[in-house]
């Protein structure tokens, strides 16, 4: 137990007084204040203030508990660093940790690919990066495009390697991680954001728009208003990186909390309903957003840097985008041999809508069972038309090295994707992963692939 929340908890048994009674008069949920106490939660200056008039303590002393050291004291110490260190040496041994943590100047850390974030989403490449990397390592780029980012992790692994990255999706909600992941290179998410993001602020008008559409679908009562509260909050923070990194966190939170890890059918009884399961993780299922939220805010965080090349995020459809990259990777949605694709809008419809909440209602296709977003045309799930998109694609990059994900039992075929390929390629070479499954597909023969055009 961290010394803050230690003596928090003292503080609450000398008044007698509840975790809930106490998260009203501070205005923050009562499971903040309980990681909080069991060490499990960052302490955001607004926050100790607000114990500190509450309990009538002073505001500098708990400070020091979360090793903050008031701002007198530190110019004390600064103008006689000597004589305040072998003060405190020998008379206050205990702060020796919160000098360490106030003057050590943390060193610039190197990410690898095993610093990217969990991740729940369907058809994501995190598990193959190795392979992926050992056979495109030796070619020569230093700029690369992902013009379907989806998670996020095949960007996140060229930043790894110090290359200049565009990471691009249609879908809001992705271009939102890709902000928060890959355009980002310095901005974390601190503690006053965080309480920011958790309180109930008297200031905001809160709109309803998850509790009035979605009521018995996903989440219960009280995680929809849970939401509704979040991504409001989320709307007024007024840095986009800061932001995205609490959509993100937002996003995953409500991921983790759902059968299949996906929104694609009303079935939040999956959840509730007393019996036994051979899927998901009901302990998982019943934690609290909040908790899940702030295990995601620290994954995000922990995934920030700067690798010193230029990084950006776009939010466009791929063939619009400008063709000066040295390297571009191309992982369309999968189109299987019976002609039925991915379709990532349908799956993550609930995420898109989050990201343009005050509209959402608006999108919402009420017919369906589900209340999916009003479903929109793509190329990539139309049998007929799908050919001609990837000769589109190919011919656009094609003074760049091309990088193709695909299965090799799809729609177009390997060969295919090899002819049309040669069409702008002299050397083009087929790798095959092996057989590959992905979470709820019910093919285990079909094999990973890797096009490379040079």
């Amino acid at each position: 137990m961290n010394g803050f929340g230690h003596r928090l908890k003292e503080l609450r048994t000398e008044r007698k007084i509840g975790i809930k009674p106490l998260s009203r008069h501070l205005g923050v949920s009562h499971t903040y204040i309980s990681h909080i106490e069991n060490g499990r939660a960052t302490v955001s200056d607004r926050f100790i203030s607000r114990v500190a008039r509450f309990f009538k303590q002073d505001k500098d002393e708990l400070k020091m508990l979360v090793g903050r050291m008031p701002d007198d004291v530190r110019k004390i110490f600064y103008r006689h660093p000597r004589e305040a260190l072998h003060f405190i040496r020998e008379n206050f041994p205990s702060y020796q940790a919160t000098l360490s943590t106030q003057l050590t100047i943390p060193a610039i850390a190197t990410k690898t690919i095993a610093d990217f974030p969990s991740t729940r989403f369907q058809g994501s490449k995190l598990k193959l990066l190795n392979w992926l990397w050992d056979n495109i390592k030796n070619l020569n780029f230093t700029s690369a495009l992902d013009a379907f980012g989806g998670t996020g992790s095949v960007s996140y692994l060229f930043k790894t390697h110090h290359k200049s990255v565009a990471y691009n999706d249609s879908l809001r909600f992705n271009y939102i991680i890709g902000k928060a992941l890959i355009e980002n290179s310095s901005v974390t998410l601190d503690a006053d954001d965080i309480d920011f993001i958790l309180t109930k602020h008297p200031t905001i008008k809160y709109q309803s728009v998850v509790a009035d559409n979605f009521k018995n679908i996903y989440f219960t009562d009280e995680e929809n208003q849970w939401i509704d509260q979040t991504v409001q909050n989320i709307v007024h923070i007024k840095n986009k990186h800061k932001q995205a990194l609490a959509y993100f966190s937002l996003f995953q939170s409500c991921i983790i909390k759902r059968p299949y890890n996906l929104f694609h059918r009303k079935n939040l009884y999956v959840r509730l309903a007393p019996v036994e399961r051979s899927f998901g993780n009901k302990t998982t299922w019943d934690k609290p957003f909040e908790t899940h939220f702030l295990n995601f805010v620290k994954e995000a965080n922990n995934a920030v840097f700067d690798n010193e090349q230029s990084c950006y995020a776009l939010n466009e459809d791929a063939f619009g985008l400008n063709n000066h990259y040295d390297l571009v990777y191309i992982d369309t949605p999968y189109m299987n041999k019976q002609g039925v694709s991915v379709d990532y809008y349908d799956f993550y419809h609930f995420l898109e809508g989050l990201t343009v909440y005050t509209d959402w209602a608006k999108q919402i296709d009420y017919e369906s069972k589900h209340h999916r977003l009003k479903p929109r045309y793509s190329v990539w799930s139309d049998r007929k038309a799908i050919h001609q998109a990837f000769q589109k694609l190919f011919h656009r990059f094609r003074d760049s090295i091309i990088v193709v994900s695909y299965r090799n039992d799809g729609i177009p075929s390997e060969d295919e994707l090899v002819r049309m390929l040669k069409e702008v390629k002299r050397k083009v070479t087929l790798v095959s992963y092996g057989p590959y499954k992905y979470v709820l597909s019910k093919n285990g023969e079909s094999k990973e692939i890797l096009l490379i055009g040079e």
